[in-house]
């Protein structure tokens, strides 16, 4: 028998087949003197008692098997509970950072931007976030700044925390300046839109 809702298959019998099983010992053990000639009493005695074993095995296996379902079913079912909960939270998470206003991005380990929100886009002058993808976030920085902004990438990557908040000016495509704080966190860069 399968688990439909774990996909699962049964290692043991269904209940159906476990009420077969020993309706079949019972007619076993009811009939076995006639169905076989010249047993003694005693070799019907051991036969029953064999049947009757038997039919508690099976009993003892369908307990089992069913107690396994169970907790088999419980444990998909939490992870279900689990898995709509978490696609919640990331729902959550999208919607609030592609509604902020702020800039954010992050970034790989040479300063290639690999995620950036709506915010991001419209501070460096781009339609669409996906325009920033694949592209170095000192190409938007003032000449002048680069090296300051590029010491302060560097020493979040190497120590690990937070860099204090530095104010750069970002050039965009078209010519026109921004002026926006940007903060270096391990794990992503949060930039905030002065001007």
């Amino acid at each position: 028998m399968d688990c439909e809702k774990c996909g699962t298959s049964g290692l043991f019998f269904s209940p159906r087949t476990t009420a077969l099983v020993l309706v079949a010992v019972m007619l076993c053990t009811a009939t076995l003197p006639w169905l076989i000639s010249g047993l003694t009493w005693d070799d019907i005695s051991n036969a029953e008692t064999f049947l009757a074993f038997l039919g508690l095995l099976v009993v003892v296996f369908a307990v089992i098997r069913r107690q396994d379902q169970r907790r088999v079913e419980a444990q998909a079912h939490a992870l279900a509970t689990s898995e709509a909960r978490l696609r919640g939270s990331e729902e959550s998470y999208r919607s609030l950072v592609t509604e902020v206003n702020d800039g954010l991005y992050a970034c790989d380990e040479s300063g290639v931007l690999t995620f950036a929100n709506p915010g991001l886009a419209h501070l460096l002058g781009l339609g669409h976030p996906d325009e920033a993808i694949g592209r170095r976030f000192l190409e938007f920085v003032a000449p002048a700044m680069v090296n300051e902004i590029t010491e302060s990438f560097r020493q979040a990557l190497e120590s690990g925390q937070t860099r204090e908040m530095v104010t750069v000016e970002i050039v965009r495509p078209d010519g026109t300046s921004a002026v926006a704080e940007v903060k270096s966190t391990v794990g992503g860069i949060h930039l905030t839109g002065v001007s």
